[in-house]
């Protein structure tokens, strides 16, 4: 795709109003401009709605995460005293991310119940780490779940950006060939006009428009918690 994401949205309105106010063109394309037209905004309205709402999910999770990485850390210190050799184990570290993280959180409630008798914080320790990982398990699955919901989003905005830049570029090709490339109507749609119009609906105004953004969303390498 040529344009990126505010730009498409400013030739889809270009286009649109052009549909509205030129007969032969309206007659062409003006059922296809309305759909495509909200066709986009309703793919970019949900895609920014479910972005916050994973955001969010994130943000609800921080807090508990923080509470089991000081409990992990509290017992992997006592447990690497009173136990020297466990200091060799591959689940010693918290810096990893949240996934991660809790497959080490639960290796270590295994190792403490498997050696019981070496730790006599044992029975305290599982009393604590027990429920933090429980409650964990079904935050980081709702985030899991906002994440992949997200990423969906992503994919079917990218597809209506595709599919109205397509139809930009019908448009534009039946114009410049209907009314000439040097008509009033054809300079509307060159790319110097759209670049235009998408910097004038980028400049700061009392709500800002979440079309600003790019079109592809950090290349799908999205991680959470980090």
């Amino acid at each position: 795709m040529g344009y990126n994401q505010s730009e498409v949205v400013a030739a889809t309105r270009i286009i649109t109003v052009l549909t509205t106010k030129n007969p032969k063109i309206e007659t062409v394309f003006h059922q296809n401009s309305v759909d495509i037209s909200a066709e986009l905004d309703s793919a970019i309205k949900e895609h920014d709605r479910l972005k916050l709402a994973w955001h969010e999910e994130v943000a609800d999770t921080a807090p508990l995460l923080k509470r089991a990485k000081n409990a992990f850390i509290k017992y992997r210190d006592l447990i690497v005293k009173k136990v020297p050799e466990a200091a060799k184990m591959d689940w010693l570290e918290s810096k990893v991310k949240p996934d991660r993280f809790f497959i080490n959180f639960e290796k270590q409630i295994g190792f403490i119940e498997d050696n019981q008798e070496r730790l006599p914080f044992a029975s305290t320790a599982l009393e604590e780490l027990e429920p933090i990982s429980d409650e964990l398990d079904l935050e980081l699955a709702e985030d899991r779940e906002a994440r992949r919901v997200y990423r969906n989003s992503i994919k079917v905005k990218n597809l209506a950006l595709d599919k109205a830049e397509e139809f930009y570029y019908e448009v534009r090709r039946f114009i410049r060939r209907e009314f000439g490339h040097n008509s009033p109507e054809y300079s509307q749609v060159k790319d110097k006009a759209v670049r235009k119009a998408a910097k004038e609906m980028e400049q700061p105004k009392d709500e800002v428009s979440p079309e600003n953004q790019d079109t592809k969303e950090e290349s799908l390498n999205l991680t959470s918690n980090e």
